[in-house]
C-alpha cells in the first residue's frame, strides 16, 4: 500500500485544494483578465481504480478533473477569455512510483519521463488564443494499466 503513505488527510487537501483555490485566490490578485490555466491532473481521474492503495489518490484526481471543468464553465459563463486545461499523465518516473529504483517500476510496465509531460504542457499552452484543449491524457505507448472504461 505504497501510495496510502502519501495520501495522508492533510496530502489529501492539498491535491484538492490546492489547484482550485490557488488559482482564483492568484488570479484575482493579480487581475488576470486572459492567460491559460493548467492543471496537472492524473489518468486515475479518468477511471475507477481496482486497487486499494490508489483509492483515494484516483477520487482526489476525480475532484480536480471536476472543478477544472467547473472552472472552465464558470469563466465561460464570465465571458473570460482565460483558457482551463487538464493533462492527465499516466505512470510516470518519479519517486512516487519508483521508490526502491527505476528498474523496479519499469518491470511493471512502460512510465512517461517527466520531460514527456512538460512536452505535453507546453503543447497545450502554443494552442492559439481561440482554441481551448480541456484535456490532454499522455500514456506511455503501451500502456495497459489504466483501462479506460467500455462506452456504453
Amino acid at each position: 500500500m505504497f501510495l496510502q503513505m502519501f495520501i495522508s488527510p492533510s496530502n489529501t487537501r492539498v491535491l484538492v485544494d490546492t489547484p482550485a483555490l490557488f488559482t482564483r485566490m492568484s488570479m484575482r490578485a493579480r487581475g488576470v483578465k486572459d492567460g491559460h490555466i493548467v492543471n496537472i491532473n492524473s489518468v486515475t481521474g479518468h477511471i475507477v481504480s481496482t486497487l486499494l492503495s490508489q483509492s483515494v489518490y484516483s477520487a482526489t484526481k476525480h475532484a480536480l478533473s471536476l472543478l477544472t471543468e467547473a472552472m472552465r464553465k464558470e469563466l465561460v459563463e464570465s465571458n473570460s477569455t482565460i483558457r482551463v486545461s487538464s493533462v492527465s499523465p499516466g505512470r510516470v518516473m518519479t519517486e512516487m512510483i519508483a521508490p526502491k529504483g527505476v528498474i523496479r517500476a519499469k518491470d511493471r510496465g512502460p512510465v512517461l519521463d517527466c520531460p514527456s509531460v512538460a512536452d505535453a504542457v507546453i503543447y497545450v499552452l502554443s494552442t492559439p488564443p481561440n482554441v481551448q484543449i480541456s484535456e490532454v491524457i499522455v500514456r506511455p505507448v503501451g500502456d495497459l494499466t489504466h483501462r479506460f472504461p467500455k462506452q456504453i
